[in-house]
């Protein structure tokens, strides 16, 4: 009689326990999820690049967009609002030498 209520009693635990951990695992898969969540498109952080034309209109860009200055080069807007060079390297032949 003894070992009949042990057994009960052990049983209704391991269920417990069993539901515990199923609800724990599922909270920690939940919270996972969404600490991976971010935003679709990237935040605007207020930065823009200014450009002035001959005409005196004004041109923004945004951070990574590039354009050429007033001697025909081209720059590239930074991260800080300040206009930066683009290093260019040669792609063709490189001459006589190879």
């Amino acid at each position: 009689m003894t070992s009949t209520w042990m057994m009960a009693i052990i049983s209704k635990h391991a269920r417990v326990v069993a539901l515990a951990l199923a609800l724990g695992a599922v909270a920690l898969t939940v919270s996972a999820d969404q600490a991976h969540a971010r935003p679709r498109r990237p935040v605007d952080s207020g930065v823009r690049c200014a450009v002035t034309r001959s005409d005196g209109s004004i041109d923004f860009y945004l951070p990574v967009e590039s354009a050429r200055d007033q001697h025909g080069h081209w720059k590239y807007c930074g991260d800080d609002g300040q206009w930066h060079s683009i290093l260019r390297t040669l792609t063709g032949p490189r001459g006589p030498r190879g």
